[in-house]
């Protein structure tokens, strides 16, 4: 007589408590969302939705980097610095040598604050913490220098278009957003991270 063997299936219980924690975020948004729309009248507006997109797209743009940092375990507290020093230098280069120059100079920044960052704290063996408080300082140190306290306002229309228009009646910022949100999802998927 043979035996068989009984195979149990098995559970990959990491998987399934992600699942819940989907599920369990998506519900508080639901419920606050729910919430909202209830209580106050214009919250369900096309002109509230719009603003609501527009004025969150910097931030989850921010939290698409900040999700990245803390998977591979570090901490980066200048990126508010970092973001004010690309746009000043923006703002200064914008009016002068044209959107192209100044966007480009604004991501050159935030590119070459970053790889220091990333040196200090890898080849320094400097906690991203320590790194990244001096980068904060220093951004915005230089930040307020550079414009010495100031308002920079002086954009053509084709920049402001990038944070004022929009498509469809989506703005392009969270157009943008989206498309960054994609980039960052391949990237974790894809890569090492």
């Amino acid at each position: 007589m043979e035996r068989q063997q009984v195979i149990k299936p098995t559970i990959n219980y990491s998987k399934v408590a992600q699942y819940l924690n989907f599920i369990q975020s998506l519900g508080v948004f639901l419920l606050m969302f729910t919430l909202m729309s209830l209580t106050l009248p214009r919250f369900l507006t096309v002109l509230n939705l719009t603003n609501l997109m527009k004025q969150l797209s910097i931030s989850w743009i921010i939290g698409v980097g900040m999700t990245i940092a803390i998977i591979c375990g570090e901490f980066d507290i200048s990126v508010g610095s970092i973001l004010a020093l690309a746009g000043v230098v923006a703002g200064l280069l914008i009016p002068k040598y044209g959107v192209v120059v100044g966007v480009a100079g604004a991501l050159l920044i935030g590119v070459s604050v970053g790889i220091f960052n990333g040196v200090v704290t890898t080849k320094g063996r400097i906690p991203s913490f320590i790194t990244t408080l001096g980068s904060m300082m220093m951004c915005r140190s230089l930040a307020l220098v550079i414009t010495r306290g100031r308002v920079i306002s002086d954009f053509p229309d084709n920049y402001r278009i990038l944070g004022q228009g929009s498509v469809f009646g989506i703005p392009y910022l969270f157009i943008i957003t989206i498309i960054l949100y994609i980039i960052g999802y391949i990237l974790l998927k894809r890569t090492a991270y």
